[in-house]
């Protein structure tokens, strides 16, 4: 019997070539679509859950009510700490973990690396295994350091890197105890090398924490016991999972609200739309290919076929077809990944060589085949042999039929996925035309290094007298990063602001291009006691409420600052948010070196100068200059990689519609033609054909759209409702989407309905 329905499905897929392929492509296009995105999903929710001791670890974050809301930082003053282990029995283990870069030499190789200051727990900890050097033993003492596979191959290439010395940039040695295997594709953690934290490493800088609680520990109650430690900054910890780290990592008014599960959570909804279109195809195009196989049902009846028979015989096609569309989407999928990977700076792959993978594939296909076979195996195994077999063949109420319905639904969809790539756009160039408020244009950061800061004086002189800079000045981050918060006092108030915090020693208004609002800059040069002075932008001023702020003092813990300057809000942290209140001190104790480049020179003889500055008075260390048009394009990265892959997974299901629109349409054309010839024949011109072949098509689209619009404007709004800088959603757009849908309809269905009304009806006529 199986055999026999095998050779049924074949043979009625080799008999209608045309509307097979269209089935199998539009199946395959989809299942590859949804496919794609499932392994994403599956990867995001992979993500730091294969450490052993994964539900035993939590970081440390901590709470503080600053005027009447709760604002979450995820890192904790030293002092407290220190207290974890000490004051709680129901912690096993801490580390801390800082981020820390270094320029690292062997012999002639030299490289900037990018890694982490942790505590000797760190690998207990979590699962990052080492393959040379031994987890009890490593990261015991402060000059040794443990460094993974890619590291060492970069150093050593095949040689062993074991006790062999790195030269540090900050003239220090580190022993080499410990290999480790290479980061898996699935971790938020990032280092190249792991040093161990000394004892007074942090000083009172906030640190990130981790801790590790004993078995069977209520994080609830240990909650509990760390809200009751007091701090005076009035901070409120708590333990939040590793499990959920990752994927609810964003927190409103002390909770959490969400992060990257809620991408994950839309591109899922997408993945399902575009599976269910595609099967909705196979329901269609199965459905109105049914007066072709209504004798087949009838005799088949009538020798004694049961209905639960031909069920499972179409069911069995279903699957059939199912399973060639997978194979087909299994290439589709293997072709485009290299491709993703780029787009979303993921390395995923798939696992042919595993069972699971194997078992899944198997369960994806069948489960796809049986949901598209579903409703035409029921339809088709309805048929009443009497009436079939004579001819007759209801196809119930004309105005209202499954198969509009799910077309309409289709549609539906479509429309909606338009409306949110045209809003997507929108929303991408505004972000990217919002005014910065300061000048990206022309420049560049440099690190301080051991050697720059010793000649600092004299590369400031040098780097000015060229023809190719106009402006310098040093602070502690670039104006494209956002900085530390701390909460601000000021006089006549007792409450608390969380301002961003910076330092300048000079210049910082023009090396930036910033707005000067009303007093000066700081210039540590001309005014000593600017040690002392700040300037702060509009959002300062806005939240301390004076009118003429220059002169006004505010306090930073137990540092005084007097306001010499007001600038106007740049952007520092996602162009995306509000712009927080900021003050910048006079410091000299600075990180990196701000430079504007002179532009009426070329970028490249600019550069080109710089550098060799740069290099006469940093012989020790790379020179590494980093663009500020660069560094602000990666605050949006997040937002195009979301508007990219909607975009993208949108077209998808689009294009799968479509192709079903067209299979429709081809097969309403056949089963029209000798009607239409007839019409021919009597003297119908084309354009009357047209007509009649498509206003059924052209109705069910604008149905369609009458109905997606207000769903479309309804989650629009929601999806625009958390972001503080977003577009204003125009009436245009609803239009727009609607005028595209129906462009596409026409486009799809115009050639074929031309064809059909021109074609000469005598072959039609003749034809049985």
């Amino acid at each position: 019997m199986v055999a026999h329905f095998f050779k049924t499905a074949l043979r009625n897929f080799l008999k209608h070539k045309v509307f097979s392929f269209l089935n199998v492509t539009g199946l395959a296009i989809g299942m590859a679509g949804a496919m794609i995105l499932l392994f994403w999903i599956q990867n995001q929710l992979s993500i730091d859950r294969f450490h052993d001791k994964e539900n035993n670890l939590f970081k440390v974050y901590a709470n503080r009510n600053i005027g009447g809301q709760v604002q979450t930082t995820n890192s904790i003053p030293y002092p407290l700490f220190t207290l974890l282990q000490r004051n709680f029995p129901e912690i096993r283990n801490t580390t801390r973990i800082i981020g820390d870069q270094k320029l690292f030499q062997y012999e002639e190789n030299r490289l900037s690396l990018e890694g982490n200051i942790v505590d000797a727990s760190f690998l207990d900890m979590f699962s990052f295994p080492l393959i040379q050097g031994e987890k009890a033993s490593v990261l015991r003492n402060p000059d040794e350091i443990v460094i993974t596979e890619r590291t060492a191959k970069l150093f050593f290439r095949n040689a062993n890197p074991m006790n062999k010395i790195l030269k540090a940039n900050a003239g220090k040695n580190y022993i080499i105890k410990g290999v480790l295997k290479d980061l898996p594709n699935n971790t938020q953690f990032n280092f190249n090398y792991l040093v161990a934290a000394g004892v007074n490493v942090s000083n009172n800088n906030p640190v990130t924490a981790f801790v590790e609680l004993v078995d069977h520990a209520d994080p609830e109650a240990v909650n509990r016991k760390l809200a009751s430690v007091s701090s005076p900054e009035k901070f409120i910890m708590f333990a939040y999972p590793l499990k959920k780290l990752w994927l609810q990592s964003d927190f409103e008014n002390g909770k959490p609200s969400g992060g990257i599960i809620d991408l994950i959570y839309f591109l899922g909804l997408i993945a399902g739309i575009i599976l269910l279109i595609a099967c909705i195809n196979f329901m269609n195009l199965s459905t109105a290919r049914s007066i072709k196989r209504a004798k087949e049902v009838g005799v088949r009846k009538v020798l004694g076929g049961s209905r639960r028979l031909l069920i499972y015989q179409f069911m069995g096609e279903s699957v059939f077809l199912s399973f060639i569309a997978g194979m087909v989407a299994l290439g589709l999928v293997s072709f485009a990944l290299p491709s993703f990977n780029s787009l979303t700076g993921k390395q995923l792959v798939i696992e042919f060589t595993s069972v699971y993978f194997w078992i899944a594939f198997g369960g994806f296909v069948f489960c796809t085949g049986i949901i598209a076979g579903s409703y035409p195996a029921f339809f088709l195994s309805s048929f009443k042999p009497a009436k079939v077999l004579k001819g007759i063949f209801e196809q119930g109420n004309m105005f209202l039929t499954p198969r509009k319905v799910l077309f309409v639904f289709q549609f539906i969809v479509a429309v909606v996925l338009i409306n949110f790539t045209i809003l997507l756009q929108k929303q991408v160039r505004h972000t990217q035309d919002r005014e910065t408020g300061f000048v990206k244009q022309d420049l560049l950061f440099h690190s301080i290094t051991k050697d720059i800061a010793k000649a600092y004086d004299v590369l400031s002189n040098e780097l000015l007298q060229s023809v190719s800079v106009i402006a310098l000045s040093a602070s502690d981050i670039p104006v494209t990063m956002g900085g530390t918060s701390h909460p601000i006092q000021w006089e006549g108030q007792n409450e608390q602001v969380d301002f961003q915090i910076r330092s300048s020693d000079r210049a910082y208004i023009e090396t930036n291009g910033l707005t000067l609002l009303a007093g000066r800059d700081i210039d540590l040069a001309q005014f000593p006691g600017d040690t002392a002075s700040c300037l702060i932008n509009e959002s300062a001023i806005t939240a301390i409420g004076f009118k003429k702020p220059i002169g006004k003092l505010l306090k930073d813990g137990s540092n005084d600052y007097r306001v010499v300057g007001t600038i106007k809000d740049f952007i520092t942290s996602s162009p995306l948010q509000a712009v927080e209140p900021l003050l910048v001190r006079g410091s000299h104790n600075n990180h990196y070196l701000n430079i504007r480049l002179n532009p009426a020179h070329t970028q490249t003889a600019n550069l080109s100068k710089v550098s060799t500055i740069l290099k006469a008075y940093n012989p020790n260390f790379l020179t590494e200059l980093k663009f500020a048009d660069e560094q602000y394009t990666g605050k949006i990265k997040g937002l195009l990689l979301t508007a990219r892959l909607i975009n993208i997974f949108a077209a998808i299901a689009i294009f799968i519609a479509c192709l079903g629109l067209l299979g429709l349409v081809m097969f309403a054309a056949e089963s029209r033609s000798k009607e239409i010839s007839i019409r021919k024949v009597f003297g119908a011109n084309p354009a009357r054909i047209v007509l009649a072949l498509s206003q059924d098509f052209i109705r069910m689209v604008i149905t369609s759209i009458v109905v997606a619009s207000p769903i479309a404007w309804i989650l629009m709004n929601a999806f625009l409702r958390p972001l503080h800088y977003r577009v204003d959603i125009s009436i245009w757009i609803l239009f727009g989407s609607a005028a595209t849908a129906l462009l596409i309809t026409i486009v799809t269905i115009g050639s074929q309905v031309i064809k059909s009304a021109t074609t000469n009806p005598i072959k039609d006529l003749r034809a049985d």
